[in-house]
């Protein structure tokens, strides 16, 4: 007898998934960004994601598993797989770091525990220098921007 096994979530096992996150440059500390990235799982799937900071500068996990020491932090939450208009789904979050009181190192992970999809990334939350300043709401644009660039670039990738 042959099969096709369904997982809970209605993923197909025999199928490769994927998650995608788009390039994190270093970002200014007390500002608001997104992070997002793309994937070729169902929308409404829902995905895991994961932002850990460290203060000693490097990573110390190369796996999905995360193992804190005492000067780390972590906040997580559920997100949705979004439709896009190209191939691929997409899905994204916003990141607000004016609470965030020094600059650190985060890596940013992203899981679909019904599968192995998963990835991760790192980058840096720096101090503005004193010859930089930050225009009120600019933020909010930086969030604009974000989203229409991953729109824009999934339109593209259809082509």
């Amino acid at each position: 007898m042959c099969g096709l096994l369904i997982f809970s979530a209605g993923v197909a096992a025999d199928e490769e998934y994927w998650i995608t996150i788009d390039p994190i440059p270093d970002q200014m500390l007390g500002s608001t960004y997104i992070i997002n990235g793309e994937t070729n799982l169902p929308i409404g799937s829902r995905l895991l994601f994961e932002h850990v900071w460290t203060s000693d500068k490097k990573c110390r996990d190369n796996t999905r598993l995360y193992i804190r020491s005492s000067d780390d932090g972590v906040f997580s939450r559920v997100l949705e797989v979004q439709k896009s208009t190209g191939d691929t789904n997409i899905w994204y979050t916003s990141v607000d770091t004016s609470r965030c009181g020094k600059e650190n190192n985060f890596t940013t992970r992203i899981y679909f525990l019904d599968t192995t999809a998963w990835n991760k990334t790192t980058y840096n939350l720096i101090i503005p220098s004193s010859n930089q300043t930050q225009t009120p709401g600019f933020g909010l644009g930086i969030l604009v921007l974000a989203f229409t660039t991953a729109v824009v670039m999934s339109l593209l990738r259809k082509k």
